[in-house]
């Protein structure tokens, strides 16, 4: 019965993903587009975020190792 509900599942998602597919993807629905408005491409002032990101990443994975270490030297 698992095996069953298990393949109806992937029957459902596949349509599922089908659906979308054609939704956005379809050429015949995007042909009333301009595909240059509005696009810009990738610049640093978008990329900015990212390295702002990375950099609190960074800063928070030094800050924890630093309180592991000294946890580590106190109970040590």
């Amino acid at each position: 019965m698992g095996k069953t509900h298990s393949s109806s599942k992937k029957v459902y998602f596949c349509r599922f993903f089908e659906t979308l597919h054609g939704k956005y993807w379809d050429s015949a629905l995007r042909s009333g587009c301009d595909a240059d408005a509005g696009y810009r491409g990738v610049s640093l002032d978008s990329l900015g975020g990212v390295f702002v990101v990375a950099g609190a990443g960074f800063l928070l994975a030094f800050a924890s190792l630093a309180v592991q270490a000294w946890l580590a030297q106190r109970t040590g």
